[in-house]
């Protein structure tokens, strides 16, 4: 069971950093060209800088899916420090599935967002309607939910394993 899920986040761990990989590399591209027209032509692309902006915070939700797809995330780790065995595999379970519990959320009040989003008929720009890269909010929290079940899962599994 452990190697099955651990196979279903391998495979879409490498669909995130791919996409990943592409928004920098689209990012990258983008500033170093606003860089090159500002100091040979004295000017740049109109909607460069704000497509940056919005590159930038997809790029850093992205970043913190991949970081709890490997458990790199940001965490307080007092307690996991100082317990061993099945007790810090219990408190690991459960901060797993807390996690993901906020982290849907997070997914809620991001549908919410892009809901008034599209209400609102706002476009940014290249008249890309605003909703469009507001999704990025609940698309990364559902995401970073769906790895914090998996590695809560995944230490499910550990509990049949016998004690180290």
């Amino acid at each position: 069971m452990g190697n099955a899920i651990r196979r279903w986040a391998d495979v879409f761990g490498r669909v995130e950093q791919t996409f990943l990989v592409v928004l920098l590399l689209v990012m990258v591209g983008l500033a170093s060209l606003q860089i090159l027209l500002r100091i040979l032509f004295s000017s740049g692309i109109i909607w460069g800088d704000v497509a940056l902006r919005h590159l930038v915070l997809w790029v850093g939700l992205v970043g913190a899916v991949l970081a709890t797809r490997q458990s790199r995330h940001i965490a307080i780790d007092v307690l996991p420090r100082v317990l061993k065995g099945r007790t810090a595999v219990f408190l690991g379970i459960f901060t797993d599935f807390f996690s993901a519990f906020v982290a849907i959320l997070l997914t809620r009040a991001g549908l919410t967002f892009v809901r008034d989003e599209f209400l609102s008929h706002a476009t940014t720009f290249l008249g890309i309607p605003g909703w469009v890269l507001a999704v990025i909010f609940p698309l990364a929290f559902s995401t970073i939910a769906f790895h914090f079940s998996l590695n809560g899962l995944v230490k499910l599994t550990m509990l049949g394993e016998p004690d180290r």
